[in-house]
């Protein structure tokens, strides 16, 4: 039986208004994504991949196309229906992490969930569930400044999966980490994508991460020239 798409775009564009240039950073951008892909966005800075991204990621909306995650066009959704799809369906780890630290791991995996109305008992049970699946279990106390950076993008992903989305984006999550750790956190994505069937999409420059998906589509001046 063929697999579902969880992520379609139809003829995307996107045109930033510069005054007196306007700039054409997504130009009629066509792909899909089945359930439980692993696909690798690569490109030149410029190209649109970091665009696109930001446009699934329900951040912005496009200047004219669609964009269907699990069979739902989002493409003229308000901002605060964006927010949904985005707090329900969408899950992000960055190359920065973007970790709290004033708070401690288990409350960085928490956050999240105080928008969904859980219990505090039930919002430590299930980010320990997590921290314990990225191998964090005995770090759950310690700040963003106690950790190392693998350990940083460790949390950063449980952070990630705690309201179970259907769709991992993941920007340059190795860019900040040495290549054992980024070879880490690679086997983990991995792990996410055939072991939980995580649909995941990567943002790299780096062809050695990208060799982790099944595909790799290829950005240049706003265009696909590979998928």
């Amino acid at each position: 039986m063929e697999m579902q798409d969880s992520l379609v775009l139809e003829d995307l564009w996107k045109i930033y208004d510069m005054g007196e240039v306007k700039v054409e950073a997504a130009r009629g951008v066509n792909f899909n994504v089945k359930k439980g892909e692993f696909v690798a966005i690569m490109g030149p800075s410029g190209s649109g991949k970091s665009t696109v991204m930001h446009l699934i990621g329900c951040l912005d909306n496009p200047t004219r196309g669609n964009i269907i995650i699990d069979n739902e066009n989002i493409s003229e959704h308000s901002s605060n229906k964006l927010a949904s799809i985005r707090n329900s369906k969408i899950g992000f780890v960055f190359q920065q992490f973007n970790l709290i630290n004033s708070l401690t791991s288990l409350e960085n995996v928490e956050l999240p969930l105080l928008f969904q109305g859980l219990s505090k008992n039930n919002r430590e049970k299930k980010a320990k569930e997590l921290l314990n699946l990225v191998s964090l279990g005995n770090r759950l106390n310690n700040l963003p400044s106690q950790l190392s950076g693998g350990e940083r993008q460790r949390v950063a992903i449980a952070r990630a999966l705690v309201n179970d989305p259907e769709i991992i984006l993941a920007d340059e999550p190795t860019g900040m980490l040495d290549s054992k750790t980024g070879k880490d956190i690679m086997d983990l994505l991995a792990y996410l994508n055939k072991e939980k069937g995580k649909t995941i999409l990567i943002v790299t420059h780096d062809i050695n991460v990208a060799k982790y998906a099944r595909r790799t589509i290829r950005f240049k001046d706003g265009e696909i020239i590979e998928k």
